[in-house]
């Protein structure tokens, strides 16, 4: 059937932001008296660096708990921290890094006492440049390499939104206990073994997942993996998944003795427990997560509109968007005629990306609580189409991830009919729904 409606994503954003205010508290507390506060930041003294000609930093003679590299040292651009040009610093904890350092080189800081980093121009890091560190947290914005950067280090935390792949680079983080790495497509070596305190692993582009890499990591609480194609799973205390439609190769074993959740769609999940007892875990489906609100019509404009409603409380989405590097909603939708499938087959079939289904993301929503609601509206219906059906199901999406609602379908000649047909509705919206069918004729 050839596309002759229109599609409008109709809603209207009302969203309230709890936040401190601290300039209206300084002009309250402030009557009599002008309140500014400030901070101001200094370069260390040029003389302490040593720095060759192609701007690598080699060394530090300077004797600073705080560090900041100067953007320019007796006139040359820093573009490196040289190897092992901390190496063993007892003196500095914390350091600033000029944008213009794209690299810590080799042992750079390795065994030092320092335990911040602010690196936002770093992309590459360098054979164990952190390692056995006092690092507590490695929060490199733009780094996409590293080679075995942070093993036996103090970190606690990763947040690496760029960072590609882990080769043997976390072994032995012992305080280590949550990873954000959106990017990140491989990991190797044992990227992540001997991290004992492992609680929680956000890697939504892991290709590939296997225990090996996350040996003695017995505490993880939550794996979010919706784009792992391959999946081996050792489950050797309790645990949350969340795994998307890639999810083809891999085991899951020994999940008896714990309660192992997963979350993600009814084939994939199937498909990887029919040799497990059924009470070795629980499976929340992704295919009706989001509540559907009905359909109505438009009389205005020969407009048929699907509400749907997204309970935040259902399946801890703020726990995810805190995460999350990317989210959005929207709808997925066909013209073509689901009648006679299953709603199983339904689902298969709507589903974003699929051959024949049509995608779009919607930018406004109203919300109440912990509730958002928003609409799909399909406008200006020609009359020899009043009786088609639409076939459609709403979406939140969460860093490749899809959560959906129940697939409903409607036409605009049967909102109309059960319009008609019902006594609470008052004459004068009948009498403008008789008038819309009688015009669009």
């Amino acid at each position: 059937m050839k596309k002759l409606v229109s599609v409008a994503l109709s809603a209207i954003m009302t969203v309230s932001v709890l936040a401190p205010c601290r300039g209206v508290m300084a002009q309250q507390a402030a009557e009599s008296e002008t309140v500014s506060t400030y901070s101001a930041s200094r370069a260390s003294d040029e003389s302490k660096f040593i720095i060759d000609e192609n701007g690598v930093i080699t060394s530090y003679k300077g004797y600073k708990l705080t560090v900041t590299v100067p953007e320019t040292i007796n006139g040359i651009i820093p573009t490196k921290i040289g190897d092992g040009a901390f190496e063993n610093n007892v003196v500095v904890r914390n350091i600033t890094l000029p944008d213009s350092v794209t690299v810590i080189g080799k042992n750079a800081f390795k065994k030092s006492y320092v335990e911040t980093v602010t690196a936002n121009g770093v992309v590459e890091l360098q054979d164990s440049c952190f390692a056995k560190s006092s690092l507590k947290s490695a929060d490199f914005p733009k780094t996409e390499i590293e080679h075995n950067a942070f093993n036996g280090s103090n970190i606690a935390s990763v947040d690496m939104p760029k960072l590609k792949s882990a080769d043997g680079g976390f072994t032995d983080c012992k305080k280590l206990k949550t990873v954000k790495v959106s990017s990140l497509e491989s990991t190797a070596n044992g990227a992540f073994s001997g991290c004992t305190a492992l609680q929680k692993v956000y890697a939504s582009k892991l290709k590939k997942f296997d225990s090996s890499d996350f040996s003695d990591s017995k505490t993880i609480e939550m794996l979010f993996l919706p784009g792992a194609d391959t999946i081996n799973l050792d489950v050797t205390h309790n645990m949350t998944l969340y795994c998307g439609d890639n999810w083809k190769n891999g085991d899951i074993s020994n999940p008896n003795k714990f309660n192992l959740n997963i979350i993600g769609g009814d084939n994939v999940v199937s498909m990887h427990t029919q040799n497990l007892d059924n009470d070795a875990y629980t499976h929340r489906s992704t295919d009706d997560i989001i509540d559907t609100l009905g359909a109505q019509i438009r009389t205005k404009d020969n407009g048929l509109r699907f509400g749907f409603q997204i309970d935040m409380q259902k399946l801890d989405f703020f726990s995810l968007l805190l995460s999350a590097t990317d989210a959005s909603f929207g709808f997925v939708y066909t013209y073509d005629s689901l009648d006679g499938k299953t709603e199983a087959e339904k689902n298969q079939i709507l589903r974003a990306g699929a051959s024949g289904v049509h995608t779009r993301t919607a930018s406004n929503y109203n919300s109440k609580g912990f509730y958002f609601n928003y609409n799909a509206v399909f406008t200006s219906i020609p009359s020899n189409h009043l009786s088609d059906k639409v076939y459609i199901r709403g979406y939140f999406c969460v860093d490749g991830m899809y959560i959906y609602s129940p697939v409903v379908s409607n036409s605009y000649a049967d909102v109309a009919s059960a319009v008609l047909a019902d006594d609470s509705v008052e004459q004068g919206i009948k009498d403008s729904v008789k008038l819309s069918l009688k015009e669009v004729q």
